[in-house]
């Protein structure tokens, strides 16, 4: 998950330097997008796993 977090921060700050945007802002959007995403896929995983 950590991994996922340095990634994820990586990639907000690239987007923020091609955008021309506040790096700080950026870099939390891409992290709070992605680990909503990552939870929500982890609990469909759990439910899947658990239904079949």
């Amino acid at each position: 998950f950590v991994i996922v977090g340095v990634s994820l921060a990586l990639l907000g700050w690239v987007k923020a330097n091609l955008s021309e945007q506040k790096v700080r802002t950026e870099i939390l959007r891409t992290l709070s997008v992605g680990y909503v995403a990552a939870i929500v896929a982890y609990g469909v995983g759990i439910l899947l796993n658990y239904y079949l």
